[in-house]
């Protein structure tokens, strides 16, 4: 059972709050699924790169859908699919714009960036390694009288290093990596740490760290209408962090609930996220 639950999906939380990192992979034949909402409540105010923030002409909200799938195509080897259905809005004027109003109110529906990838075990034993290689689709959208956007402007691929060990009814995992997006982003390194605790062999509670850092080798200019939403800007930015809950009911059936937030920024919105989902898993 344990095995299983180092594999839950994390919900991340400021990007498009998608893939595990974890180092464990699925047993051939086995599976997990997760449909989960995620919510960035209204926001208006956004971190920028010295620390300091800016406030925006309109309040922003953002809620994502999120179908989340694993399956072990062998013992060692497990596909990722993440398909994000994304719900933005523009909503009233804020009292507080650092900027004239240039956005229009409205809302924006549509897919986020749809992931697709692979996990490789490459050690087992005292601890557990694994290579997870991702790519990222264009699927996102963009309306600029409103300014949102679904996703990022673009195609990319990332992989990472996950390295995890049990201990007793614990675990703890860590990654390292980076990525890069075409379309003038720049690439980035991402880098995290997780670990939770099983209690009464029905509920996890964990807690991680996660760290976005761009090398800002990009030279895209992204809409001025965009930049006020805050919305997948380029250079983003950001040290995450946060808590999670599972619950196991039965053996095929849990539900998850996560908070999310951020120390610090750059071009990501001053807000937590909020995370609930459901989930079945079979081996």
């Amino acid at each position: 059972m344990l095995r299983i639950i180092f594999t839950l999906g994390c919900f991340i939380f400021l990007t498009t709050f998608a893939f595990a990192q974890s180092a464990w992979t699925q047993p051939k034949g086995g599976g997990f699924a997760q449909l989960g909402l995620t919510s960035i409540p209204k926001y208006s105010s956004i971190y920028t790169q010295d620390g300091e923030s800016f406030n925006t002409s309109r309040e922003i909200s953002d809620k994502t859908i999120q179908l989340y799938g694993e399956y072990g195509i062998r013992d060692k080897t497990t596909i990722i699919l993440a398909v994000p259905l994304k719900i933005v809005q523009a909503g009233d004027s804020s009292d507080v714009a650092d900027l004239p109003i240039s956005i229009q109110d409205g809302t924006l529906f549509g897919f986020g960036n749809i992931e697709i990838g692979v996990r490789q075990k490459l050690y087992s034993g005292k601890f557990e390694l694994s290579v997870q290689v991702k790519g990222e689709l264009g699927t996102g959208s963009f309306d600029q009288p409103t300014g949102l956007r679904t996703g990022f402007d673009t195609w990319g691929l990332q992989s990472l290093i996950s390295i995890g060990t049990g201990i007793d009814d614990g675990y703890v995992f860590g990654y390292v990596g980076g990525g890069f997006r075409t379309g003038s982003y720049s690439s980035y390194f991402k880098t995290g740490l997780e670990g939770g605790y099983t209690f009464f062999d029905r509920v996890t509670l964990a807690v991680f760290l996660d760290v976005l850092t761009s090398f800002k080798d990009g030279n895209r200019f992204d809409p001025i209408q965009n930049i006020e939403t805050g919305l997948y800007l380029n250079d983003q930015q950001y040290v995450a962090y946060g808590f999670k809950v599972l619950g196991q009911i039965t053996d095929l059936i849990g539900v998850s609930a996560a908070f999310g937030g951020a120390a610090s920024g750059n071009l990501v919105p001053r807000s937590p996220s909020l995370n609930l989902g459901v989930y079945a898993k079979w081996e």
